[in-house]
Parts: C-alpha cells; sequence; structure tokens
C-alpha cells in the first residue's frame, strides 16, 4: 500500500510523513537529474575592505526533481502533490523573497519534526518510565508534534530540526544514554531503529494521516510547503514597504 501523500526513502519510509530522507536532509544533491542549486541565488557585493562577498549557502536549499503534470520530489524523497509550474504559480508572492529550492528545502526539514521530537525525547521517557509507556508517550509526542508542525512554520525552529534530525548525532546521544543506563540499550537501540526505518509511524501513525488531512485539507508535506510559502510572501510584502 502505497500513500501518494507519504513519500520518502525506502519502502517503508515511502508512507510516512516526519520520518523522511533522515539520511539525507536539504543541502546534499543524492540523486542525479535534480533541478536546482545548492545556494539561494543573489548577486554578489563588495565589502568595506573592497574584497569580493559572495552569499552564504542557504542550510535549507536543496535540489528537486520535477513530474510535469503530477509532483515535485525533493532530494531525499519527499513528494509534494503539484509539478513545478503549478508551484510556482501557485507561491509566486513567495519566490520573490525566495527561490523554490529554498522553499521545498525548508518544507522537507520542517516535516522531519515530529520523528526527531520522538526519537530524543524517548531516552527521558525511558528513565521516568517503563517501556511500554514510554513507547506510548513518545507515540503521543509524535503526534502532538505533527499536528503543531501543520498548524505554524518557524525558520529559527527548523535550524533546530536541521540539526537534531543529524543521524550520526541521534547515535552519538543514544550510545551515550546507553553507556550510562546500561539496561536500556536493547530498547534504545530497538526505537532508533523502528523510528529511522518508519516502522512505528507506519504502525501507529499513519492510521490518524485520513483525520489530520481532514482537518487541514493538504497532506503534511504539501501542508508544511504552504506554511512556509505564507512566511516569504509575507516578508516579501514587508520588503516592498
Amino acid at each position: 500500500m502505497r500513500r501518494q501523500h507519504l513519500e520518502g526513502d525506502g519502502a517503508v519510509q515511502a508512507r510516512v510523513p516526519g520520518a523522511l530522507h533522515l539520511a539525507h536532509g536539504p543541502g546534499s544533491d543524492q540523486s542525479q537529474g535534480l533541478i536546482g542549486s545548492q545556494s539561494v541565488p543573489a548577486e554578489r557585493g563588495t565589502g568595506f575592505d573592497g574584497i569580493i562577498q559572495y552569499p552564504l549557502p542557504d542550510p535549507f536549499s536543496t535540489s528537486y526533481r520535477d513530474l510535469p503534470g503530477k509532483a515535485v520530489t525533493a532530494a531525499g524523497g519527499l513528494r509534494f502533490k503539484a509539478d513545478e509550474a503549478e508551484l510556482r504559480r501557485r507561491y509566486a508572492a513567495a519566490l520573490l523573497h525566495a527561490p523554490l529550492e529554498t522553499l521545498v528545502g525548508e518544507a522537507a526539514t520542517w516535516v522531519l519534526w515530529p520523528s526527531t521530537a520522538a526519537i530524543w525525547v524517548f531516552p527521558v521517557l525511558m528513565w521516568r518510565l517503563r517501556v511500554d509507556l514510554a513507547v506510548l508517550a513518545a507515540i503521543g509526542v509524535f503526534l502532538l508534534v505533527q499536528v503543531a508542525t501543520m498548524i505554524f512554520y518557524s525558520r529559527p525552529l527548523n535550524y533546530i530540526s536541521l540539526a537534531l534530525s543529524n543521524r550520526a548525532l541521534q547515535a552519538v546521544f543514544y550510545a551515550g544514554w546507553a553507556l550510562a543506563e546500561p539496561r536500556q540499550l536493547a530498547a534504545l537501540a530497538a526505537w532508533l531503529a523502528l523510528m529511522a526505518f518508519g516502522v512505528v509511524q507506519v504502525i501507529f501513525v499513519v492510521p490518524f494521516m485520513p483525520l489530520l488531512q481532514r482537518i487541514f485539507s493538504l497532506a503534511p508535506a504539501d501542508q508544511a510547503l504552504r506554511n512556509v510559502a505564507r512566511r516569504h510572501a509575507r516578508l516579501a510584502e514587508r520588503e516592498k514597504k
């Protein structure tokens, strides 16, 4: 069963929002034939010391694959249910402030928050609760964060998501916690693996996706992109004044 609105890396991740492309996020170009650059287009300028200065790369900027008439797929696997032409038409106001590569990259990072939050909170829950209760509580955290990320968007919080969704950093955190609490090693390793491959989300979270779509009218990825675009449209409007 493949859900069109929950595309990601791998057979399992392809159906799970929030557990998408954890192996490589925005800023990496893992696929050939993708559209886009790795930085925000901008004119270079000259600093006060006469040295030519170039804009810093946008950490969220990512490449994407355009399927005309169907969808745009970000590097890493997240799919948006509109092609490039439609996205450019729909978010024309936002594109006055940032390129489509940045909008797509910000949305692709923002949808990582639910899984990222569940991964980082689980060891703390294990410290206070039994394993079964910790699992249920972590799933509850996932769902709450999922709803929150569909309601609003914050670029500062997205920088945190960009850092905390790093797989190596998560592994180091879990390894350090396991050294401090050796009895929790098996549970920690199992949770991290199941979350990373999207198994937990498929079993416990996917059933809630139709309800979320009914409430928000859009899939999580498309809702995230709309919220990102709204922020940039407001900034573009503010710059005109």
